[in-house]
């Protein structure tokens, strides 16, 4: 098309003839201005809210740039048409009072303009070209495959791409079956977006530390959804640069309604993703597990993810000689310290689980007690007896189950701990550190078989005196040898009668006895 045939098709159409004045007043002022000033106004409104859903960060950026050039472009042909038109009333016979008053609203109608772009287009586009430009503010994410490929652990902030990323990982490792989540939170729209994805592939997740804002609308992704008890998660409104609060309450109600379709109750919903985004709310786990948002407590059955895969060697020698236990091992025996050490880095790197690593220090650790506890001193050994003693007890008197696997070999294991208190747990490890400080230092005092028969037939005569049950002495030596048959509360029972009478013996009695009893559970 020619400039002269632009011209006047310009001059002949109807957006031309309004832009040079020539249509009268009431059309460019209420059809032209006030009806399409609503509508574009609804526009505002509307648009900003679906630009939103658009994942992809320079789609949304020319979209939101495009949509404001266009505002921008129909207000200036409204203002400057309306204007026109308003200099050419008087002249077609209207009157002057409404040609001021169509100019004056005219420039009303330009601060109006001004103040939607200030307010809304500004913020709008600044932060979509952030988003575009590399989303800076957001903390980067990273994903890794833990538990010998049964998970993928999703760190940092929650960004556009991270869920192209995800199915692409997920794609490559089919094994999969659980996201574990770490972040502060991020971008809503990216939330949702890998919500769906996880919801899609039917897994679950899990969050072991924190998972903040909008990391909680993925973690709703899940299929079964996991949260250890020491883990936090954190609940608030959205916040969107340049959405007014009817936009932004429009966009929360969308979260909320994501929720409430993963089964998350009302309720909770409406408290937590409209709360104002300058708050934050933790719910408890019952609050969480009577809304159903976490629907398992978590054990160690995932990934331990707290260190950095590129953690050295030397940092974690470090952090293993914080624990005096350890300190001593390193102390005692250099070459096993140093194994395990190397064990417990390539089980971080690996992705193994909590419960795989703990197994591999427990196993080494006992060996090494195993192998100091005949050396280590008297008050060492008498307090290690009491200890078992009192465990027994305690657990008999609340699983007789738990207290016979617990007399078995007289080591803590994952079953029984959980049962016992915290007390008894850090008393266990300053005992067995004790063992290895004591046992590095002196020679194996191995006790003469004619004491030890003298020893077992006092400890033997003491039961029998203050015991009137028939058989007593053998049925406590068929639970100590772990016999079949004998039940678990009776075991448990007849375990405790043997430790209670050798600790009533003289320490230089007691301790030799005590080594021998626990040498038969090895």
């Amino acid at each position: 098309m020619s400039d002269a045939t632009r011209r006047t098709w310009l001059g002949r159409s109807y957006v031309g003839r309004h832009w040079h004045g020539e249509l009268s007043l009431p059309v460019s002022y209420f059809v032209n201005g006030v009806l399409l000033a609503f509508a574009c106004n609804l526009l505002v409104r509307a648009v900003p809210e679906d630009v939103g859903d658009l994942y992809e960060p320079w789609r949304g950026f020319l979209t939101l740039l495009a949509f404001w050039l266009a505002i921008c472009g129909i207000s200036l042909w409204q203002l400057v048409g309306t204007w026109r038109s308003a200099g050419r009333h008087v002249g077609r016979g209207g009157r002057r009072f409404w040609a001021v008053l169509a100019r004056i609203m005219m420039v009303v109608g330009a601060i109006q303009v001004a103040l939607t772009l200030t307010r809304h287009a500004g913020p709008q586009l600044e932060m979509a070209a952030r988003i575009a430009m590399g989303d800076p503010e957001i903390p980067p994410y990273t994903l890794r495959i833990a538990g010998d490929g049964t998970e993928v652990v999703m760190s940092g902030g929650i960004r556009f791409g991270a869920a192209d990323d995800l199915a692409a990982l997920l794609d490559r490792v089919p094994t999969v079956r659980t996201v574990q989540l770490d972040s502060t939170g991020g971008r809503l729209a990216a939330g949702l977006r890998l919500q769906t994805l996880i919801r899609e592939r039917g897994l679950d997740t899990y969050v072991g530390r924190r998972c903040l804002s909008a990391c909680t609308t993925v973690f709703l992704g899940g299929q079964r959804r996991y949260l250890a008890p020491q883990g936090r998660l954190g609940f608030h409104g959205g916040i969107l640069p340049g959405l007014d609060q009817a936009s932004m309450t429009a966009f929360d109600r969308k979260v909320a309604e994501a929720a409430i379709a993963a089964g998350v109750s009302p309720d909770f919903a409406q408290r937590a993703f409209f709360l104002p985004n300058a708050e934050m709310w933790f719910p408890t786990m019952a609050e969480l597990r009577a809304a159903g948002v976490v629907t398992d407590i978590a054990g160690d059955q995932f990934a331990v993810v707290d260190l950095p895969p590129e953690i050295t060697l030397e940092e974690i020698v470090t952090e293993m000689q914080a624990y005096p236990i350890f300190a001593a091992l390193a102390q005692a025996e250099p070459q096993t310290f140093a194994w395990l050490a190397a064990a417990y880095r390539d089980s971080l790197v690996a992705g193994r689980s909590e419960s795989e690593i703990l197994a591999t220090l427990r196993t080494a650790l006992s060996d090494t007690i195993r192998r100091l506890r005949p050396r280590a001193d008297d008050a060492t050994i008498l307090a290690m007896g009491e200890l078992h003693l009192e465990r027994l007890e305690a657990l008999g008197a609340a699983d007789a189950e738990a207290c016979r696997r617990y007399a078995a070999a007289m080591e803590l294991t994952p079953e029984v701990a959980p049962i016992l208190d915290r007390q008894s747990i850090e008393r266990g490890n300053r005992i067995e550190t004790d063992i290895i400080l004591t046992g590095m230092s002196s020679r194996e005092r191995a006790a003469e078989p004619e004491r030890l028969d003298a020893l077992y037939e006092r400890l033997f005569d003491a039961i029998e005196a203050r015991h009137d049950e028939a058989e007593i002495l053998q049925k406590a030596a068929d639970a100590w040898d772990g016999r079949p048959g004998m039940a678990a509360d009776e075991v448990c029972r007849l375990s405790a009668i043997l430790l209670r009478q050798a600790l009533t013996l003289p320490p230089q009695d007691a301790a030799p006895l005590l080594l021998d009893l626990l040498a038969l559970k090895d």
